[in-house]
């Protein structure tokens, strides 16, 4: 290590109250190793090898906490209330054995616009998803239903429902779960949280003026599309406290035409920096954009 070109690559680096050993990070993927919405044993092997095998941080896929009377998602595992820090603790454990730090990815109220066929979901705007783009559909993944016969995942994404419009009152239930399910990781173990914001989820569905067409408070100007992150941000750290890490990840841009561009992007996570955030995790894309 000590001679290749990437040295910087392996040196420590400090992320707001935590210091990492090297500054490969190991960005949250859905496994779909959760049972019933918990981490199993799979799920925890899966974080293991990725620690063994020598990253300095880990970001846990996500860990939701759905709307009152919502049906469990078992694609994600769920942290909503203390009786499921336990299974959590023994997560953080693991990856921390490895020498790694571990950060929780937080999703909160739903997957926004993107739902399925059959079933209802809520949003800032009751604006849906009709149909993804071809060009716009990763060719790998073609190519793979192809060869193996399947049908096209991405069918089932044409005239989406129409989402539910949040009501005000939902809203603040959000941005006060990004600090209970916050204040659940640190009792867990964790040592930071990222607040999900991003791939057109619930969260991303506030900043984008394709899909916030809202005319109170949290719609219109980007100031007012970005204020559920603020008040998330704020709450989670009166939540927290001033040593625990806060990160947040946004959408740089949507690659569709009215989305989110880089030049709104920046602004928001100055904001957000504004707030006390400690890092920014970038990506790209949407929902109707899933080839980024």
């Amino acid at each position: 290590m000590a001679n290749s070109e990437y040295t910087h690559m392996f040196k420590p680096i400090k992320i707001g109250n935590i210091e990492l050993k090297n500054r490969l990070a190991m960005a949250p993927v859905t496994t779909n190793y959760t049972l019933a919405g918990y981490p199993n044993e799979q799920f925890i092997a899966f974080l293991a090898a990725r620690a063994k095998g020598g990253v300095g941080l880990l970001v846990t896929p996500p860990a939701v906490n759905l709307f009152p009377g919502s049906p469990t998602h078992v694609v994600f595992p769920l942290l909503s209330e203390k009786a499921h820090i336990p299974l959590w603790n023994e997560v953080v454990e693991t990856i921390h054995a490895f020498g790694a730090k571990a950060v929780g990815q937080v999703l909160v109220g739903g997957v926004g616009r993107q739902t399925a066929p059959g079933t209802t979901s809520k949003a800032p705007s009751p604006v849906p998803i009709k149909q993804i783009p071809p060009e716009n559909i990763p060719p790998k993944s073609r190519e793979y239903e192809e060869r193996k016969g399947l049908p096209c995942l991405w069918d089932r994404y044409k005239n989406l429902p129409v989402p539910q419009e949040l009501s005000l009152e939902e809203i603040e239930w959000i941005e006060d779960a990004y600090a209970k399910t916050s204040g659940l990781l640190k009792e867990s173990g964790f040592d930071g949280s990222e607040l999900h914001f991003a791939h057109g989820y619930l969260g991303d569905n506030f900043f984008s003026p394709r899909t916030n067409v809202r005319t109170d408070a949290y719609g219109g100007s980007l100031e007012n599309r970005a204020r559920v992150l603020r008040n998330a941000l704020i709450k989670t750290r009166a939540q927290v406290g001033p040593d625990f890490v806060i990160g947040v990840r946004i959408t740089g841009n949507e690659h569709v035409s009215g989305g989110l561009t880089i030049e709104e992007s920046s602004r928001i996570a100055k904001m957000g920096e504004e707030e006390g955030l400690d890092y920014v995790h970038l990506t790209a894309g949407c929902w109707e954009a899933v080839n980024w």
